[in-house]
């Protein structure tokens, strides 16, 4: 998801469409794993952390050092571990 949304945004409706589909059942799936009161709450949380995670993924395959690759995606993993997984 990461590495197609900036391609995506530039298809044509029909592909975009079969995008937000296949997005849906993907928030679907990681809302059931998220803490909330309810269901509206842990939707809400799964499109934040999956934009997170895909935006944190897209920005260290970007970046050359590798060791700020390394610090972007574990600084993202401690944060979205502690606020997600508490």
């Amino acid at each position: 998801m990461a590495t197609l949304a900036c391609e995506i945004a530039r298809q044509p409706p029909v592909v975009r469409q079969a995008f937000d589909e296949g997005l849906l059942v993907y928030m679907q799936q990681l809302s059931s794993l998220l803490p909330g009161a309810t269901e509206a709450e842990r939707k809400r949380k799964a499109l934040v952390l999956f934009s997170g995670m895909a935006g944190a993924l897209s920005v260290a395959r970007a970046v050359a050092d590798k060791a700020l690759q390394a610090r972007i995606l574990e600084a993202a993993r401690d944060l979205y571990t502690k606020v997600y997984c508490a």
